[in-house]
């Protein structure tokens, strides 16, 4: 039997004490756990023993281990001190041990972000690790198995409620990696926590962000002193009162964003504005930004002068036709103007990841796309989909072949094959 099944088997049974409360189904969509409000990711498995509520994917390798656990919430509302004893917990329910994180604001606990989520409560999350012996049946000797461990807590109404997510962690060629990074699991990690509803809390801002292409809600595109030099950089202004502001666009672009989870996930880069008469103030982490709004322009401050911003146009029913490719030739995406693309290793590159150990794209592919709020859409012909950042320079509705395709969450610019 593989050790990612006999883990399998075990966990439940390990922490079966943490967890109290009635757990009960509320619906097919959504599930009620605790105070907890939550939809299951769709395809993944669910457990409920005793009082234990947990959820895992339905396709882990065999020497990966991926489940959400929902924890007993606590009277203690210090973040680093409740994440320090949540871990603790946890390791020693898996009859483990917390591991001491050598560069950690913390002993056991890594502080990712913190701050208020656009819902109203009050938020900490961070990571850790855990160390848990192992015998293997067929070995005589005894060894150890490391998790990855993220933990996401929430204070409101004078308690701290907690979830976590286990991660088995191994070794891939000359990498550690842990089995959250899967292409296919990362964005379920990436959003599932400020999805997250409470029985006893109304929500602030429950709504994402859209871009309505209506008055100031939309792209506004120019150049800015950003990461020390002057870029290309983006103003995103969406029609709930969030803007984005970077050089890159969001990693898969607009459609379909949650905006709530981006901005949480990604503080330095997300605020909130405010627009009246013609100007407004924008704030962003650090930055307080003053703007007006005249003429399709946006002028903003920005570092003591006033840079120009252009309103992108908003494109729907575009289609490419041509090939392109990047490290000359090496790779080629091409597309037709009926709606289909054959990919020779462009997706995977312009993902930009550390590694391969946890990529899920194919290397090669065919299938149908669509190009949808500065995103492209890929519906591979087995069944999976996946989508871009699309910038849409140089694009316009209709059919479409410019010079270069600037693709990906990068900005990697694809030179078109000439004929």
């Amino acid at each position: 039997m593989k050790k990612t099944t006999l883990l399998l088997a075990l966990l439940p049974l390990t922490f079966l004490p943490l967890v109290r409360g009635l757990y009960a189904q509320e619906s097919t969509a959504q599930t009620h756990a605790g105070h907890f409000l939550f939809r299951v990711p769709e395809g993944w498995k669910t457990t409920q023993q005793g009082d234990l509520f947990s959820m895992t994917p339905p396709d882990l390798g065999s020497d990966e281990l991926l489940s959400f656990l929902f924890l007993a919430p606590v009277t203690d509302t210090g973040f680093l001190a409740v994440a320090d004893a949540t871990i603790s917990q946890v390791a020693t329910a898996m009859q483990g041990t917390g591991i001491t994180q050598p560069f950690a604001n913390h002993p056991l606990y890594f502080q990712l972000y913190s701050g208020q989520c656009l819902k109203g409560w009050d938020y900490s999350m961070g990571t850790g690790s855990i160390r848990m012996p192992y015998k293997d049946p067929n070995n005589p000797y005894v060894t150890s198995i490391d998790f990855s461990i993220g933990v996401f807590l929430a204070r409101l109404n004078g308690r701290m409620e907690r979830v976590c997510y286990i991660s088995r962690d191994f070794k891939c060629g000359n990498y550690e990696t842990t089995t959250s990074y899967k292409w296919t699991y990362g964005p379920v990690v990436d959003d599932f926590f400020f999805n997250l509803e409470f029985d006893d809390w109304k929500d602030t801002h429950s709504r994402p962000g859209k871009i309505s292409n209506t008055g100031i809600s939309a792209v506004w595109s120019g150049v800015s002193y950003i990461q020390g030099m002057y870029r290309a950089s983006f103003f995103v202004l969406f029609d709930n009162g969030q803007v984005y502001y970077n050089s890159d666009l969001p990693k898969y672009g607009l459609s379909n964003l949650n905006t709530i989870a981006a901005a949480a996930n990604d503080p330095p880069h997300w605020g909130t504005y405010s627009y009246q008469g013609g100007s407004g103030v924008m704030k962003i982490s650090w930055q307080t930004i003053p703007f007006s709004i005249a003429d399709g322009r946006m002028s903003a401050g920005l570092n003591g002068a006033q840079r120009t911003f252009q309103k992108m146009p908003f494109l729907e029913k575009v289609r490419l036709a041509g090939t392109w490719n990047e490290f000359k030739g090496a790779i080629s995406i091409a597309f037709t103007a009926d709606g289909q693309f054959t990919d020779q290793g462009v997706l995977r590159s312009i993902e930009h990841r550390p590694t391969t150990c946890n990529e899920a794209l194919p290397e090669k592919a065919q299938g149908t796309y669509e190009i949808s709020n500065h995103s492209i859409i890929f519906h591979y012909a087995g069944g999976m989909t996946t989508q871009a950042a699309l910038a849409e320079l140089d694009l316009h509705p209709g059919v479409c072949s410019p010079d270069q395709l600037i693709l990906g969450w990068h900005n990697d610019v694809l030179e078109k094959n000439k004929p």
